[in-house]
């Protein structure tokens, strides 16, 4: 099957739905985050490359995996971001739990007093953990700066992308923080009273 031989939409949609389930949704993620990133290029956006796209699927494909499994905590469960004081940067960073594998992702980011992404978002995999408080602890290892866990959005967002990399890989990003977490960067901000 050769999507890419087809002449009409209807007729990719029809060999997608022949697909496997998991391959199916990986598919349909990746056309929908190649559409999203075509149409942000269109209107004067950045162009992204491959591999920002690629993490962009791998993340999204990974949250619909983990909401089939019903295993993911829900976004009501976690509390807004709290911003360091002016002048001080603030380390996010946590671990994720996956029960069936025995595996995990850790993921950190460094932000500013007003959320902006600094420096050295970070994700990776974990192997042979016995539980949550143990992916949490790793994951703090990976950060010696950091002084205690904090919950936010960004951070799991990373995490889950990290539980979803091969065994020993991860990924670091310096100058921006990965596209799959920039609308949680700004979502999870306090809002500010004028």
């Amino acid at each position: 099957m050769h999507m890419a031989n087809q002449g009409a939409a209807l007729d990719v949609m029809d060999l997608i739905s022949y697909l496997q389930e998991e391959i199916k949704l990986k598919v349909v993620i990746l056309l929908w985050c190649w559409s999203n990133v075509r149409n942000k290029t269109n209107q004067g956006e950045r162009k992204y490359t491959t591999e920002e796209l690629c993490s962009s699927v791998l993340y999204h494909s990974c949250q619909m995996t983990k909401l089939k499994s019903a295993s993911s905590p829900s976004e009501s469960k976690h509390g807004k971001w709290r911003p360091p004081r002016e002048g001080f940067y603030k380390i996010n960073c946590n671990g994720t739990f996956l029960q069936n594998s025995k595996s995990g992702g850790w993921g950190r980011i460094i932000r500013d007093h007003k959320g902006a992404f600094m420096a050295a978002a970070a994700a990776g995999h974990l192997e042979f953990l016995s539980s949550a408080l143990h992916a949490g602890s790793l994951a703090c290892l990976k950060d010696l700066e950091l002084q205690h866990l904090t919950c936010n959005v960004v951070a799991d967002c990373l995490v889950s992308y990290g539980a979803c990399l091969d065994v020993g890989n991860s990924s670091l990003w310096l100058d921006q923080a990965p596209e799959f977490v920039i609308p949680h960067v700004s979502s999870d901000l306090p809002e500010l009273v004028t």
